[in-house]
């Protein structure tokens, strides 16, 4: 692992095209597991990895740390020091520590937000702190991108349903919605969209252009780009976050 771990960060290309801050904190985190392979066995495997002074020095605070959480022994406190490395690094904004009955509370991949919010929708039952952070985090990245954020989340819905429906079948509701859309589709308008194929659904106009969207990218591939809809970063991204890769 060690070895793994030098390959790594020394590594030519590794050097030429990982970004600084990831190699730097994987840099630092290896040799935090070479100086405890010396602090058992006494091989010294430290110098292999070609740390400037900076890192070293943070790898030996941070192992310091460990020491004293090692002694304490108090429980869960393991997570704590996972947390204080996680902010020491600056990748505290890549993951996120929860209690147990709140992860099986609640549904943390976006693929599930929108039916939460159907289920939930006064957030009654969700950790309101924990859903706005979440819910942040999200706009926060898709307005990055330049994205859609509506039509990013209504597109994940859609791989959703088609992707418990046939080849056929999705075929049939993409040529559907494409002979509504010669109506127009008006995505800023109040007007509530039906199609047979949904008897019981009604669309906004945001909602009907994302499955109008992914219907054609599903069955249609070759396609899409004939309905001259701007949202191919959208459907990337819904597709990053849902099963049906």
């Amino acid at each position: 692992m060690l070895t793994e771990g030098k390959n790594a960060v020394t590594n030519k290309q590794a050097v030429a095209y990982v970004p600084q801050n990831i190699r730097t904190a994987s840099t630092i985190l290896n040799l935090v597991s070479a100086i405890q392979f010396k602090d058992l066995y006494g091989f010294d495997t430290i110098a292999d990895f070609k740390a400037t002074k900076k890192e070293l020095n943070k790898a030996n605070r941070l192992f310091e740390e460990y020491e004293e959480y090692r002694t304490d022994r108090s429980a869960g406190e393991e997570y704590e020091l996972i947390q204080h490395w996680g902010e020491d690094l600056q990748f505290s904004d890549y993951f996120e520590l929860i209690k147990e009955e709140d992860y099986h509370r609640r549904r943390t991949n976006v693929n599930h937000l929108l039916s939460d919010i159907e289920a939930d929708p006064l957030g009654l039952d969700t950790d309101t702190e924990i859903k706005e952070e979440k819910m942040e985090r999200f706009q926060q990245q898709a307005k990055e991108l330049g994205l859609n954020m509506a039509v990013a989340l209504f597109m994940v819905d859609a791989l959703k349903v088609f992707g418990e429906k046939s080849l056929a079948n999705t075929k049939d509701i993409a040529f559907e919605i494409a002979t509504l859309g010669t109506q127009g589709i008006d995505p800023n308008s109040t007007k509530a969209y039906k199609l047979a194929s949904f008897p019981k659904k009604e669309f906004t106009g945001f909602q009907l252009l994302a499955y109008y969207y992914v219907s054609w990218a599903v069955a249609l591939p070759d396609m899409v780009s004939q309905l001259q809809l701007p949202y191919e970063q959208e459907y990337k991204m819904a597709v990053s976050l849902t099963d049906n890769k």
